[in-house]
């Protein structure tokens, strides 16, 4: 997928970072079950997606499938990290930042 992201940024003004993670899966899902608690996270009512996520939390860790545990687990890191502070207008349907990324000073 970031390989499918950096194609698609020559054509955008948008950078795309990958995650270089330290833990294990489980370990690293354990220690976003308090922040997924909260209830400041929220999921559509409906979604295409939406059966196949469900099924892959309730069977993690001993499902078959965990990539979009993963996933969420990544961005409640990310979003709880001061690089999440840095806001941008969204696009309503993809998500993906409108406009650019302030640069990097250095």
């Amino acid at each position: 997928m970031l390989q499918q992201l950096h194609r698609e940024q020559r054509e955008q003004e948008t950078r795309y970072l990958g995650i270089v993670t330290k833990l294990d899966r489980r370990t690293r899902f354990e220690a976003q079950t308090a922040r997924l608690a909260t209830g400041n996270y929220l999921l559509p009512i409906e979604a295409s997606w939406l059966t196949d996520l469900r099924r892959e939390l309730l069977a993690f860790p001993n499902g078959r499938y965990d990539d979009q545990v993963d996933s969420l687990v990544q961005f409640l890191e990310w979003s709880a990290s001061p690089r999440a502070k840095c806001s941008l207008d969204r696009d309503p349907v993809t998500g993906r930042p409108i406009g650019r990324l302030p640069r990097r000073r250095g």
